[in-house]
């Protein structure tokens, strides 16, 4: 069964909130974003760090520190997030470890995976934080700034 892992979950609602509860600030909590998305703390370090080795986000350091975003909501992607978190998501094993399946070879299928699999992480890069943020206004959902 494919499956989004949990990293990249909890790191595609962090930079969401990061955008849209941010408001533009140019520092963001992450004590902030854990309270407002369910995402314990322990994992937020984790998270970021593989967001910031993506570039996605930028640490700043002191008692005023936070993160900020690297770029503008519309031009990170749920894609982004994803393989900084992950890595590219495969339907099945085999489209990247062929020698690991002795059937690859011969089989009819494999091409199926990998265009499917293709196909979702080009969905994956159709949307941005800024089009998760018009869902969450269409949904209603309110802002919560900074403390």
């Amino acid at each position: 069964m494919l499956k989004i892992s949990k990293i990249s979950r909890h790191g595609v609602r962090a930079l969401f909130d990061m955008a849209y509860h941010g408001s533009g600030a140019p520092v963001v909590h992450s004590r902030m974003i854990a309270a407002r998305q369910g995402i314990p703390r322990r994992y937020m370090g984790l998270i970021f760090l593989k967001l910031k080795r993506a570039n996605l986000v930028r640490g700043i350091r002191g008692a005023a520190g936070g993160y900020s975003l690297a770029r503008g909501p519309g031009e990170i992607t749920v894609g982004d997030v994803v393989r900084a978190t992950q890595g590219t998501v495969r339907l099945v094993f085999c489209i990247d470890r062929e020698k690991e399946c002795s059937r690859s070879e011969g089989c009819v299928a494999r091409d199926v995976w990998a265009e499917a699999s293709r196909r979702m992480m080009l969905f994956f890069d159709s949307i941005t934080l800024a089009d998760l943020c018009d869902r969450a206004e269409h949904m209603g959902v309110p802002i919560q700034e900074e403390e």
